[in-house]
């Protein structure tokens, strides 16, 4: 058998497994409690209609617009951090604003005696809210932007165990699981509806009118839960301390790989609005499962099965990826097991105390995870703390309105399905003229000098230069430490008239791209085989037909300085690029060489015989960095000696941190 049969195997035999584990979970139960559960009654009588009933439905907005905003809370918090508040500092002190700011999150307690009052989540969640609108208002201004941000996170985390302990005290908790399923998959589908971009990281006003819409819903889903209800000490819920303590690792499993767009887009090789349908409707059958509560065997077996299935997720392929429904189930309902569990092992343990724990351990996953971009051994760990959380209970109450979930799907639904109108494609020309423009690019992961989200005004850049041909770096596919933007998704949707080539060089999230206004005949991508450190720096490169014959156009990113490059290793990393040029007929290579002029990569990629496009270039004008005030030339393009230049350029502009070099040549 080989790896694909294998592979096959696993999966077929994971979804038999699942499909028998569900229907002995639901012979465990009477016949009368999964009809119950099912038509959404309680044996007393709907609840539906009862004050009781829409106090629980409000807890379940609160749960699921909640999750949804401490998404964009993270995103924003960690990108202002690392790279607005963080590119001003030493790299051995850029984990330190995150980890500063982190640590004033977890004085939930605190904060609940000195700003809660007798309504904690209320008034958490009205911060928040207007927290929310003021960071998507401000983020043209870098200051302000990252105040806000750094704020929103802050009081999200002391917002979540005071919304838990409320909906402790109203014995809602079994809302609790399937609200923070649709949270996610709401957050899934309003960044396909975005194109890839997620909403906080878009500064339009068409976005902010969009934030503050969710904030206010955010606002009023609170103030119905939170009306009228004191909270004692007393009352804080053993079950909530349990399920909070699972939600940190589950929190940090949907947002590094079970509910990454870009991720799964990327490893399937779908469009963005496929692997968006499947995510979300991967999240709604986990949801839709809590309306059962298997006992603990079939937790256990879940929970293995779960442990094992995600190294093969992660590794055997696109044909693995279709255990993530499997996994969504597996996890919703241990989430729920933990949230609405009836022993007293952790009787003695507050909701602010499991929500220290359960942060604290989702800190030390995304912080190990991303500082050594990405450890797919912490995955499997991960679920283990849920599993851990999740078994070691007495049976679980189910969830019994299933009309939540209902309208949840139908605004996921919407979301999607905007991500397919209006959807252009690419207009596809055949052969290329012998002139062409071509152009160079480091695009920042989206960000400009100062830190800033800037994909619009980095697309307007590219539509500045006309280039037929540009080779841009520094891209990413939706890694939560860089916004969670799937950049070759919405470059897809943004830039028709370009045929996108994606090249990843550190495992599948980041990398290199190519824009082609004409037909790719071939391409391909791959790290460097030297490589300073443990990040990955690489190329791709595409062919086209053009009046003159066959072009190689290739892109690269040289390992920097700031990650362990030196002169002699990026001088290996441009010997490399010299054997995939090879002397072939119109050959172009461009790029980010992190080299000055004088630098060993530069003299000999010129001293083989390509021509240097920049030098062409007024001495002084063809600097590329700093963009406010350039010294340094170290992006470039080259051509190999049958392609004439007819003249270069340096484009003027702060999108990025990088300027763009552009060059018109003629292939002989």
């Amino acid at each position: 058998m080989n790896v694909e049969e294998n592979t096959k195997c696993v999966v077929c035999g994971v979804w038999w497994g699942c499909v028998r584990l569900f229907f002995e979970g639901v012979r465990e139960h009477s016949l009368t409690r999964y009809t119950d559960a099912l038509l959404n009654l309680d044996p007393g009588g709907s609840l539906a209609t009862s004050d009781e009933g829409r106090r629980v439905n409000a807890h379940f907005a609160c749960i699921s617009l909640g999750t949804w905003l401490g998404i964009h809370a993270l995103r924003t918090y960690v990108t202002m951090a690392v790279w607005s508040l963080g590119d001003v500092l030493p790299v051995a002190l850029k984990g330190v604003p995150p980890a500063l700011i982190f640590f004033i999150g977890l004085f939930a307690w605190p904060a609940r005696k000195a700003f809660g009052g007798a309504r904690p989540a209320f008034r958490f969640a009205i911060a928040l809210a207007v927290l929310a609108i003021l960071r998507q208002s401000s983020l043209t201004s870098a200051s302000l932007a990252i105040g806000f941000s750094f704020a929103a996170w802050i009081v999200w985390m002391w917002w979540l165990p005071a919304a838990i302990e409320s909906a402790a005290a109203d014995n809602a908790l079994s809302v609790i699981a399937p609200a923070a399923m649709c949270g996610v998959a709401l957050q899934v589908a309003l960044q396909s509806a975005l194109h890839g971009l997620d909403l906080p990281l878009w500064p339009a006003w068409q976005n902010i009118a969009v934030a503050a819409a969710i904030a206010m819903a955010f606002a009023y889903a609170n103030q119905l839960a939170h009306r009228d209800r004191t909270i004692a000490d007393e009352q804080l819920s053993a079950g909530a301390a349990r399920g909070l303590i699972a939600y940190g690792p589950w929190f940090f499993l949907q947002l590094t790989l079970l509910a990454s767009l870009g991720r799964i887009a990327q490893a399937m090789g779908w469009s963005q609005t496929a692997a968006a349908a499947f995510l979300t409707a991967s999240l709604l059958l986990g949801a839709a499962a809590t309306l059962f509560a298997p006992g603990v065997r079939v937790r256990w077996a879940l929970g293995i099965f779960a442990v094992l299935w995600l190294p093969v997720l992660y590794r055997a392929g696109s044909l693995a990826l279709w255990l993530v429904p499997p996994a969504q189930i597996t996890l919703a309902l241990l989430l729920a097991a933990a949230f609405t569990a009836n022993d007293t092992a952790l009787k003695r343990l507050s909701a602010y105390t499991g929500a220290t724990i359960g942060m604290l351990l989702f800190f030390a996953f995304l912080f190990v995870f991303y500082t050594f971009y990405e450890v797919p051994v912490l995955w499997p760990l991960a679920i283990a703390v849920v599993m851990t959380m999740g078994v070691t209970t007495a049976r679980a109450q189910p969830h019994r309105h299933r009309l939540q979930l209902y309208a949840t799907g139908a605004l996921i639904t919407l979301g999607v399905a905007a991500s397919a109108l209006h959807k252009p494609t690419p207009a596809k020309l055949d052969a290329a003229p012998a002139n062409l423009r071509v152009m160079s690019f480091n695009v920042h992961q989206g960000y400009d000098y100062l830190g800033r989200p800037s994909l619009p005004r980095i697309a307007r850049t590219i539509e500045q230069a006309e280039p037929d041909l540009a080779g841009l770096q520094e891209v990413d596919r939706g890694w939560d430490i860089l916004g969670g933007n799937d950049v070759i998704g919405w470059l897809r949707w943004r830039l028709p008239m370009y045929d996108v080539t994606y090249g990843p060089t550190h495992r599948q999230m980041w990398g290199n791209a190519i824009l082609s206004r004409y037909s790719v005949v071939a391409r391909g991508s791959g790290p460097f085989v030297t490589q300073a450190a443990s990040f990955h720096y690489g190329f791709a490169w595409v062919r086209i037909n053009t009046a003159a014959g066959t072009t190689l156009f290739v892109t690269a990113h040289l390992a920097p300085h700031l990650t362990g490059g030196t002169p002699e290793s990026r001088a290996a990393q441009a010997n490399e690029l010299l054997g995939i040029w090879g002397r072939k007929s119109r050959t172009m290579i461009t790029g980010d060489f992190n080299s000055d002029p004088d630098d060993p990569a530069i003299h000999q990629t010129a001293a083989s015989g390509l021509l240097d496009a920049g030098s062409s270039i007024a001495p002084g004008k063809a600097h590329t960095s700093p963009v406010d005030a350039p010294r340094h030339r170290i992006d470039y393009v080259f051509v190999a000696p049958d392609v004439a230049l007819l003249g270069a350029f340096v484009l003027p502009s702060l999108a990025s941190d990088h300027l763009s070099v552009v060059a018109n040549v003629r292939l002989r």
